[in-house]
């Protein structure tokens, strides 16, 4: 494909590491020129509970992909000072990284779905929204730490609402948890719903528990629509707080 079109510059997501290790060689190889982008400086999902296997495996995917970048005629876009800084102590150089943060997408209220905002209005009038966005997946988003919390907020206020938008590999468990606390009636899964920004102006707070990101989009994303945040105190996070000036 490369040798047919002859481009002068190639731009690689490095969302698939593998992809990106074989398509940035198969550029140097070419002497094409290249950008990488990189948004996850540790090349691999956050692994919390994982076993020794699946460490050892991402240890060695990490060594390939130094092995090919560090030090190389690479260009690296990273989405926020955090990943730039990871990448540093890494072993890149810090000529090779530039910083472009992730941009938002312009808030079309048009594309809302109008039995959705007729549902989140009539839970509104009723008591408050607390929402929160994204692949459910407690390695790296952290959504069994809201239950925890949650039974400790409804005791003061019994009323308050808990919206899920996303799906994944532990929304099961996640509903299950909930169903054994007796919570059922204090929390909706509304899966994937397009543009699920565009509905946070009908919540009173977002959360975002994740353990790990590199720039928070869904904080960003509710900030910038004047909705309080309640996130986790990790450097990504502290990274939009601090360089942005937004109040966390």
């Amino acid at each position: 494909f490369f040798l047919r079109i002859q481009p002068n510059h190639v731009y690689i997501n490095q969302s698939g590491i593998e992809f990106g290790m074989i398509y940035s060689k198969i550029a140097q190889k070419l002497h094409i020129p290249f950008s990488l982008w990189m948004h996850n400086p540790e090349y691999y999902r956050n692994i919390v509970n994982g076993g020794l296997v699946r460490k050892l495996f991402s240890m060695m995917r990490d060594f390939l992909a130094d092995a090919l970048l560090v030090n190389k005629k690479v260009n690296i876009i990273a989405v926020s000072e955090f990943t730039k800084n990871k990448l540093i102590k890494r072993g890149f150089v810090p000529k090779q990284i530039k910083v472009i943060n992730n941009l938002l997408p312009t808030f079309d209220y048009e594309l809302c779905d109008q039995i959705l905002i007729d549902q989140l209005e009539e839970i509104a009038q009723k008591s408050k929204i607390v929402a929160t966005v994204g692949r459910i997946q407690y390695s790296d988003k952290g959504q069994d730490q809201i239950i925890e919390a949650a039974k400790i907020i409804l005791q003061q206020d019994p009323k308050i609402h808990f919206i899920f938008f996303g799906d994944g590999p532990d929304a099961n468990d996640l509903k299950e948890k909930i169903k054994n606390e007796d919570l059922n009636e204090n929390f909706l899964f509304l899966e994937w719903v397009p543009d699920a920004h565009l509905y946070f102006k009908f919540c009173d707070l977002v959360l975002v528990p994740s353990r790990f990101e590199t720039l928070s989009l869904v904080g960003i994303e509710a900030i910038s629509q004047d909705v309080k945040i309640v996130a986790s105190d990790i450097p990504a996070l502290c990274y939009v707080h601090e360089y942005n000036r937004f109040k966390l």
